[in-house]
Formats: structure tokens, sequence, C-alpha cells
């Protein structure tokens, strides 16, 4: 009897640390190793949290944290790309998909190089947004962009304004197609009922919650000052910030500040946070930039309503599919189809958005029913039936 022949995926990422990127990665991993997949997983660095299936098989680029003070540093991206390439070579690998900046550059390098492979790159954030600072770590990686994704097979986009700000900022033709991330919503279902930590946190309809690395394009700072003025008029409310990273003691400093400590919770990464957003009463993010936001699909596939701010790219494509997605609002706050949009890093909007939400009843129950309604468009299949394809594409 003839074998079957497997299908192949190889999968580049900085780490597995707690991101959204990564646990896009681990989801894909995960579902194309159970469809029959040999699936590959190349980390940069090891920092473990996510744990893909046994069968993945895991390779580590270097072993140290993801944390390394020449993280940017050009001779460890060649590092990086020599290795690959010398990996590539001896397993014979026909296609890497790199998902995260740094990772892009080391595919690509490795490319350029002489490994061999066809290198898709996953874009995943707007490029615009991140890197809009005039400062070195800005010009670098900009420059690494321009020079190096011309050599890209494919360039994939997790949201149409992100393929625009690409293409307005280098204006290249390029290769590329839009895939929003998925949601696995069977797996938030069940999830969402089992409790797998020690944590003694008391979540109900009057939680506030947000989910994500601590970063500063995150603007946790924003929703702890607005909760500070809340509690005024809603003493009830409390704040959940679940998730770990370098903002996070400075986060920590301002709710000591402000006197806030009883009312807010900082408890650092959780490996099942829907447990705890199928319980809370509403899901805000700030985000100054985002990709394709994972955490505001799960929150929603957990029934909550959803406020988030109008960034690009991604949450104005989910909760106003019918707008023109190349607007963002420049002040107050819009009521849309699905969930809240209010314009970035404006405390006012955020404050009026969340105190409407708290006081009007049809309009929250309403945005419930929204959410859920709403997530079904990301549902797993079919965001992995669109990688399978282009992954398939040797």
């Amino acid at each position: 009897m003839q074998s079957i022949k497997k299908q192949h995926a190889t999968f580049l990422i900085n780490s597995l640390c707690a991101g959204g990127a990564e646990r896009v990665v681990n989801i894909m991993a995960s579902q194309l190793y159970k469809q029959g997949w040999n699936v590959t997983v190349i980390c940069l660095e090891k920092d473990m949290f996510y744990h893909p299936p046994s069968g993945v098989k895991l390779i580590y680029l270097k072993s140290k944290s993801a944390y390394s003070i020449l993280s940017f540093k050009l001779f460890e991206l060649f590092y990086f790309a020599f290795r690959l390439r010398n990996i590539v070579r001896k397993k014979d690998i026909k296609i890497v998909q790199s998902h995260l900046f740094r990772a892009n550059y080391v595919n690509l390098l490795a490319k350029i190089l002489g490994a061999g492979h066809k290198a898709q790159v996953v874009n995943t954030v707007a490029v615009g947004s991140k890197y809009k600072n005039k400062n070195l770590k800005s010009f670098f990686n900009l420059s690494l962009i321009k020079m190096l994704y011309p050599a890209a097979d494919k360039v994939i986009f997790k949201s149409m304004s992100m393929a625009h700000d690409f293409k307005e900022r280098f204006r290249v033709n390029m290769n590329h197609v839009i895939i929003n991330n998925p949601c696995d919503i069977k797996m938030i279902e069940r999830l969402s009922g089992k409790k797998d930590c020690n944590l003694s946190i008391a979540v109900d309809s009057n939680t506030i919650i947000a989910v994500g690395r601590f970063e500063k394009h995150k603007h946790y700072e924003l929703l702890v000052t607005v909760f500070k003025r809340l509690l005024a008029d809603f003493p009830l409310l409390n704040l959940l910030i679940i998730g770990d990273g370098p903002e996070r003691p400075k986060i920590r400093e301002l709710v000591n500040t402000l006197n806030i400590t009883k009312q807010v919770r900082l408890p650092g990464r959780i490996e099942n946070p829907f447990y705890f957003l199928a319980r809370a009463g509403m899901y805000v993010s700030c985000s100054e930039s985002e990709g394709f936001p994972n955490a505001l699909l799960e929150a929603m596939a957990c029934g909550l309503p959803v406020i988030s701010s109008d960034c690009l790219s991604g949450p104005r494509e989910i909760l106003s599919p019918d707008s023109n997605q190349l607007e963002r609002l420049e002040s107050g706050y819009e009521k849309a189809k699905y969930g809240i949009l209010f314009a970035v890093n404006h405390k006012d909007a955020l404050n009026k958005a969340i105190a409407e939400l708290m006081t009007d009843k049809a309009l929250y129950g309403r945005y419930r029913e929204k959410s859920k309604q709403r997530v079904n468009d990301y549902k797993l299949d079919r965001v992995i039936e669109r990688y399978k394809s282009i992954l398939k594409s040797t």
C-alpha cells in the first residue's frame, strides 16, 4: 500500500513567549499537526510560554532568553540567518513562514545568503504605528524592511489597513495576501469553564478586563488613569490586567501612586485567561498600534462587550467592518456595529465610553450578543484553510 506523502510547515518566530503572534503560531502548528502535517517551529531564542503538541518539532537558534541586549544588533541577525540557512539546507525545507519583524529579517537574510527556500513573511503589526518615532531603532527597522522585504516570496498582512499602510510607506508592489488571525472558539468555550491556576481573583460584571503584554504601545497607564476617575461614579468597579512585560513595574507603581491597589489586580501571565474573561463585565483595549488583536477576538468569543482604541490596525475592521477602514477617530468615541471604538490615547473618550456601557443596559446586552455573532467570522478552520493553501505553494 502506497503511503500518503505528508505536507510540511515550518514556522520561524522570535520565541514562544506570551504574545499574540506566538499564540497564533502555536494554534496553527497544533492544528496542522492534528491534520497530519509535519510541523517544525524554529525560535530565535528560547523563551517558552506556549507549548505545542509533543509531535511538533522545536528548534532554538539560541538558548538565551529573548531579552538579550544584542537583540537588534545587525551581526546577531546574521548569526541567526546563517544558522537558519544551515537548518534549511540540512533538512531540505522548501518554505519558511516567519512571524514578527526580527524573525522576518532572519528569514529573508537566510534566503539571500543562499538557503534555497521560499520565504513567507507575516506582518503582525502596522509599520506606520510601530515605527513612527524618529529614533535609531525606527530608522534601523525601516531600513531593514526596505532592503529585505523585496526578497520575500509572499507577504501576509493581518488586515486591509495594515497592507495599505505598508504600501503607502514603501511604495512597492509585492506578492501579498490578507489573512486575519484565527479564533479557536471551541477551545475558548472549553477553557472558559476550567480554572487551571491557584489565583483567588474575584471577577464579576463589575470587572473591566484587559489581556496582553505590558508594552508602551498598549497604553495601560491610560486604562489605569481612567479607571481611577470612574471609581467616583462606579465605586464597585475593579480592574484586572492579565499579562507580563517590561512596562508592568511602571503600571504597578502607578496603581500604588493612585492608591487603587485594592481595586486593580496585575497577576502576570496566566495560561488560561478565558476563565476570567468569561466572568468579567467588559473588555477594554487602549493600544496605540495592533496587528490584528487576538485578545479582542478572544474576549468577544467569551461574550464580552468590547471597547477598543481606533488604532492601526485591526479593531475597526473587527468592530466596524462596513466603515472606511482607512479613517481613524481623532476625538470622541463611536458606537460601532460590534463594539465601541474611541480615539487613540483620549482619556475623556474612554471614560465616557465605559460610563455609557456601564449605565445603558440595552446597549450592553446588544454588544454581548454582537460579540458572539461577530467572532464566528474568524473561526479557526476558515483561517487555517487559507494558511494551508499558501504553505502548499512550493
